[in-house]
């Protein structure tokens, strides 16, 4: 793609632009964020004031910054649920300042924490804003459990809902979610502060879903690369547009040096007296790089989820009149009347396999760090399944010459996902500026297995 090959190409020319005589007259600061107690604070944001150059604490809470420019610099750490701290450093030419800072805990839950969402400005604390925005951070996110963005932010959030309907057609592959009860639509979703595109699915058959609606495939973007989420509860349309009315969501990346993670989940569903089913594991991770004076924050994921199934036998009339099984009130078969396997259709979750992978660099292009270039992206893969109503051999929905049982439609899409972004952004002469470009691209290949058109007849 044009986008991506001119981001390679000037994330080339930034770093061989790193020369060894500026890098003479900067150095770097190293250490540690822990708590009191002495057990590391991993996800602390550690920010130089003055400059763009940040690090975010690995998951021993370590943290390295380069590209600092000689002299002294005041130095904070805060993360949420910590008292944020600020020190004096002085930073040598070419050499390493090194510091450890012990944050103690916090009765406020919203510690001073750089918050875009809600605001055309950055703010410093969450309440400065004049709209509710909750925030919640990366450890809060790996602590609900789930592989899935969009039921993350469902758990996490009380005004967002992310249906699970069954039997709605290709919605069971791409779910979206509902902000304040209100149309997928109505909902913004950023990434880093820019417009996420949105699935090319139109939800026409989802009960519960925003039919006619296209939202945001959440599940396209992994976990693992999500440093904290900002939602901003109430109506937004006046700053952000109509497509705001819900609310907004901002996903912010880590980004940042950061030790090499890789995290496994494994679960099953154990439901007697339904068969054992819904395998699902899941293998992410992610590595802050360092590259000159900026850093390349790499992610990536693997999600495999089986399907469940926990559909009773069907009580209908299958291939002839009155051949319908005899069905207890458990829905289990007491007398078999028909040759039809039952359940015979499905209800529960489909086959989803996703690989995803994601990208967000920054470089600083000044010594003094008030200007950088940054760049974010990813890229997806998704294959997943649903099904339709079953239909009966006798039904007038089916050619029994073509399937003597009946048959159950089955969905099997491929859906693809691509993002981009990239720009300019600073400070000079007392104001702020950020210039740059997105590009989004998603596609659903909408593939149906074992289906028919009753109009064609035998043929």
């Amino acid at each position: 793609m044009p986008l991506v090959r001119t981001v390679i190409v000037v994330l080339a020319l930034l770093v061989v632009s790193s020369t060894h005589p500026l890098a003479a007259q900067t150095g770097r600061i190293r250490g540690r964020v822990s708590d009191s107690a002495g057990a590391a604070v991993p996800g602390a944001v550690v920010t130089v004031d003055g400059t763009l150059l940040r690090a975010t604490a690995g998951a021993s809470g370590g943290y390295e910054i380069r590209g600092v420019s000689a002299g002294a610099h005041t130095v904070r750490a805060r993360t949420i649920g910590f008292k944020g701290l600020a020190v004096q450093l002085a930073v040598p030419a070419g050499g390493e300042v090194q510091h450890d800072f012990v944050l103690a805990r916090s009765m406020v839950h919203l510690d001073p924490i750089n918050v875009v969402t809600g605001s055309r400005a950055r703010h410093t604390a969450a309440e400065e804003l004049a709209v509710p925005v909750d925030v919640f951070g990366a450890e809060k996110i790996h602590q609900v459990g789930s592989t899935e963005m969009g039921e993350v932010l469902a758990l996490l959030s009380p005004s967002v809902n992310f249906p699970r309907q069954s039997v709605a057609d290709a919605s069971d592959i791409v779910r979206p979610f509902t902000l304040r009860g209100l149309s997928p639509d109505h909902a913004l979703v950023l990434v880093n502060g820019w417009r996420r595109h949105r699935t090319a699915l139109v939800h026409n058959f989802a009960a519960g879903m925003g039919a006619g609606s296209s939202g945001v495939d959440m599940n396209a973007l992994p976990a693992s690369a999500i440093d904290r989420i900002e939602v901003l509860r109430d109506g937004a349309a006046a700053q952000y547009g109509s497509d705001a009315i819900a609310g907004v969501v901002n996903l912010v990346i880590k980004e940042g040096n950061f030790a090499p993670f890789v995290r496994a989940d494994l679960g099953r569903y154990l439901t007697g007296p339904f068969p054992d089913d819904g395998t699902t594991y899941n293998v992410n991770g992610g590595w802050g790089i360092p590259v000159g004076r900026g850093s390349i924050s790499v992610f990536g994921e693997f999600r495999h989820r089986n399907a469940t199934n926990r559909a009773g036998a069907d009580p209908e009339d299958q291939v002839t009149g009155g051949d319908a099984d005899a069905i207890d009130a458990n829905g289990k078969v007491t007398q078999k009347n028909n040759p039809v396997p039952q359940p015979n259709h499905h209800w529960g979750d489909g086959l989803a396999r996703d690989a995803v992978g994601f990208l967000n660099a920054r470089f600083p292009l000044s010594a003094s760090g008030s200007s950088e270039f940054y760049s974010f992206g990813g890229y997806s893969r998704r294959v997943g399944t649903g099904n339709g109503f079953r239909r009966q051999a006798i039904s007038d929905r089916n050619w029994p010459q073509i399937y003597p049982l009946g048959y159950l439609p089955e969905f099997h899409p491929t859906v693809k996902d691509a993002s981009g972004a990239a720009g300019l952004r600073g400070t000079a002469g007392g104001w702020s500026y950020d210039l740059g470009g997105s590009y989004g691209y998603n596609s659903f290949v909408y593939d149906l297995r074992n289906t028919m058109n009753v109009s064609l007849g035998p043929c």
